[in-house]
């Protein structure tokens, strides 16, 4: 595991890039929910064939890349929120353990 240190070093760096990111995906995901409403519109009226199977292979062919793509560029910014919460969580062990080692001799009391 990274040291605490550079744990908030790399946040520095990657969190500063979240909204940015979140609002590029954003665009794209309503982008996407468009072209599918018009293909599963124009499905609905005039029923598959070969034209429409097409767009439609293509379409999920471009939504897998594009959660592929979401998925590599949030990746970075998750694992930090990962860490600094391992990070807060490994101090708080530490009191817990000092409460503990505290309360051993006060039971026998």
């Amino acid at each position: 595991m990274a040291t605490e240190l550079e744990v908030y070093k790399k946040a520095e760096l990657e969190i500063p890039k979240a909204q940015g990111i979140y609002l590029s995906h954003q665009q794209s995901t309503s982008k996407a929910k468009e072209a599918v409403d018009k293909l599963v519109q124009q499905v609905a009226v005039s029923g598959m064939n070969e034209d429409a199977y097409k767009n439609a292979a293509w379409l999920i062919d471009k939504l897998k890349k594009t959660l592929t793509k979401f998925k590599e560029e949030r990746a970075p910014i998750t694992r930090t929120v990962t860490d600094i919460t391992k990070a807060f969580t490994s101090q708080e062990a530490e009191l817990d353990a000092l409460i503990t080692a505290l309360k051993a001799p006060m039971d026998k009391f």
